[in-house]
């Protein structure tokens, strides 16, 4: 039954996309050039001293202490990362 559904549901979405693709006409693929900009390196505007990465358990789960130790170490083959960034869940039942 969900096998006969699933093929006309497909086709379905597909002529939307094409649809939808050939609506938008040539102006979608119409490309503009960014305006110049002007970098002032003597204002400072926030400093950040270090290098790192972020841990996020949600994604790939909690780093292992041999990755702590890869990414934080400063030893040959280590990354000797500064700064760890961390998520922090928006429910708070999962901090």
């Amino acid at each position: 039954m969900i096998s006969c559904v699933k093929k006309p549901i497909c086709v379905l979405l597909v002529c939307f996309t094409m649809l939808s693709v050939m609506l938008t006409g040539p102006c979608a693929t119409e490309v503009l050039a960014a305006s110049d900009v002007t970098v002032n390196v003597s204002a400072e505007k926030q400093v950040i001293r270090g290098f790192g990465g972020m841990n996020h358990p949600a994604w790939i789960g909690d780093l292992t202490a041999a990755q702590r130790e890869t990414a934080f170490g400063n030893g040959q083959n280590q990354l000797g990362f500064s700064i760890l960034r961390i998520h922090v869940d928006e429910n708070r039942n999962n901090w």
